[in-house]
């Protein structure tokens, strides 16, 4: 690893702490603002802290994993619909499960062929692509 990946992960590290203690404070959110705010909740600073936080959380994750897609679509959804919103078990769980996928994706990527590799990319798409497909269609035929 090179100077700036470690200098950019332990800047992610606390970060990611602090998200996961706001856990309580989303579940107030997601009740509506006007209720957050009459919970207590200064809805305005928590939304700017909350942009600036899961803004250096993505980009510090692309810039050091690159773009593997649909683990950070996929996974909390499922996990939403698995175990709840409880955002303070979902923030952390969400993390773990993702990174699980990851190291699976990775895995299979590695041996799936013999004669060459695949990109971790085309695994993680291949397996979230069509659990995304089905959430949406899922939603749409709730909505309906």
């Amino acid at each position: 690893m090179s100077w700036y990946q470690h200098t950019l992960t332990i800047a992610m590290i606390p970060v990611a702490i602090w998200l996961c203690s706001k856990g309580a404070t989303l579940d107030k959110l997601m009740v509506g603002e006007i209720h957050a705010k009459q919970l207590g909740i200064d809805v305005l600073r928590i939304r700017w802290q909350l942009i600036l936080a899961v803004s250096l959380l993505v980009g510090g994750s692309v810039a050091l994993g690159g773009v593997i897609s649909f683990v950070g679509l996929v996974v909390p959804h499922l996990l939403r619909l698995a175990f709840g919103t409880e955002n303070r078990y979902l923030l952390p769980l969400s993390a773990l499960t993702g990174a699980a996928l990851l190291v699976i994706s990775d895995i299979l990527a590695r041996t799936v062929l013999d004669s060459a590799e695949l990109p971790v990319g085309v695994m993680t798409t291949t397996i979230g692509a069509p659990v995304f497909i089905w959430m949406l269609l899922r939603n749409h035929d709730s909505s309906s």
